[in-house]
C-alpha cells in the first residue's frame, strides 16, 4: 500500500513538473517585438511562458505560415535561432527581442572565406559598387566590394526593386540573407567565389557613412566678419582617417571675395596642418572670386586630430587691396 502511495505521488510530481516547465503542443499567443501572433508552441515552459529551448509556428500578415525555433527567454525569441517560411526562406542566426541581429563588421570576413556555411544567416555591411547595375522586371543586381578600403570580398547583391536608384560607385548599406555562392571566372579567366545576399533593407550613403565615419561632431555654429565679408565655422567632424571643417563664406562687402581652402590651417599643441586632398570623397569645394550679395560652402578635409582643443585660421582677400583682412581664427574646443 506505501508503495502505491509512493508512486501515486511521484507521478503528481512528474505531472505538475510538465506542467510548470512543460514540453507540449499548445496553442498560445505571443506580443512580440513586431507585434503580437497566435500561434501553436511546442518546447519549454515557465509559468506557462516559453523559455529555453521551443519551436513557434503562426502565419504573418500577409497570411504566409513561418516557423522559429531556437532560443526563447521570457516569451520572447532570444539566442540562436532559425525561422522558416512556407515559401522556403530561411533565416539563421542570433536573435534579441524577437529579431534577428545582422552579422557585421569583423565577423563577415568568415563569409567570404567559407560562403557556404552562411546560407541563410544575415548579414550588415556597406559597400561600394564597382561595376554598372544590371536592372530586369524585378530588381537590380549589384556588384560591391565588401572592404571598400581594399577593394576586396566581392558580394554579388540582388535587391528585389526595380525602382531602386543606384548607380557605379555608389556606396549602398545593405541588411539581407546570404544565399548559395556564385561561382564565375574573372577577365583573367581565374575562378571567383563570392557570396551572395538578397537585400531586405538597402540605401544609397554618403562617403562619409562608408568610408570615413564620424566619431565626433563638434557644432560651432560662429560667424566672424570683416568689411562685411563673412566666414562661418559651421562644424567640425573628427574622423579616424581625417578631420572635416564645415564653412559657409557670405559676401555683404564692396567687392569680390575668395577664401582659398589651401591657405586654411589647424594648430593643436604646437603642430600644424594643412589641407588634405581627398578627391574618393568629392566634398564641396568653397567658392572663390564670390561676387558681392552671394554666398557659398564647403567642406575643408585636414588630417586627424586629436579631440583636444584647437584653432582653425581661415584665410580671406578682396579685391580691394586697401582692406587689411585678418586671418578668421576659430578656437574650437570638442
Amino acid at each position: 500500500m506505501k508503495k502505491n502511495i509512493l508512486v501515486f505521488v511521484l507521478c503528481l510530481c512528474i505531472l505538475f513538473s510538465l506542467v510548470a516547465c512543460g514540453v507540449g503542443n499548445k496553442e498560445i499567443t505571443l506580443n512580440l517585438a513586431f507585434g503580437e501572433r497566435t500561434g501553436t508552441y511546442t518546447g519549454d515552459l515557465v509559468d506557462g511562458i516559453p523559455n529555453g529551448e521551443g519551436k513557434f509556428t503562426t502565419t504573418n500578415d500577409a497570411g504566409e505560415e513561418w516557423t522559429y525555433e531556437g532560443s526563447f527567454k521570457n516569451g520572447h525569441f532570444e539566442g540562436e535561432g532559425k525561422t522558416t517560411w512556407k515559401s522556403g526562406q530561411v533565416e539563421i542566426g542570433t536573435y534579441k527581442d524577437d529579431v534577428i541581429v545582422p552579422i557585421s563588421g569583423s565577423d563577415l570576413k568568415h563569409i567570404y572565406s567559407s560562403p557556404e556555411d552562411y546560407n541563410g544567416h544575415c548579414v550588415e555591411f556597406i559597400g561600394s559598387v564597382f561595376t554598372a547595375p544590371e536592372f530586369d522586371e524585378t530588381g537590380v543586381y549589384l556588384q560591391m566590394w565588401g572592404d571598400i578600403k581594399n577593394s576586396e570580398n566581392n558580394t554579388i547583391v540582388y535587391i528585389p526593386d526595380a525602382d531602386f536608384k543606384v548607380e557605379q560607385n555608389d556606396y549602398v548599406r545593405i541588411v539581407g540573407l546570404v544565399g548559395d555562392p556564385f561561382t564565375g571566372t574573372n577577365a583573367f579567366g581565374g575562378e571567383i567565389i563570392a557570396p551572395t545576399v538578397t537585400a531586405r533593407e538597402y540605401e544609397v550613403v554618403s562617403y562619409i557613412d562608408a568610408v570615413s565615419p564620424t566619431q565626433q561632431s563638434v557644432e560651432v555654429n560662429k560667424t566672424l566678419t570683416q568689411y562685411g565679408y563673412s566666414v562661418t565655422l559651421q562644424k567640425v567632424e573628427l574622423a579616424e582617417q581625417e578631420t572635416r571643417v564645415f564653412i559657409k563664406v557670405d559676401n555683404q562687402g564692396s567687392e569680390a571675395f575668395s577664401v582659398y581652402s589651401f591657405n586654411a590651417k589647424i594648430t593643436q599643441d604646437g603642430k600644424q596642418f594643412e589641407e588634405q586632398d581627398n578627391w574618393e570623397a568629392d566634398y564641396p569645394d568653397i567658392q572663390t572670386d564670390l561676387l558681392v550679395g552671394n554666398s557659398t560652402e564647403g567642406v575643408i578635409a585636414f588630417p586627424a586630430i586629436e579631440a583636444k582643443p584647437f584653432t582653425l585660421l581661415v584665410e580671406g582677400s578682396s579685391d580691394n587691396w586697401d582692406e587689411d583682412i585678418e586671418p578668421y581664427t576659430f578656437n574650437v574646443e570638442p
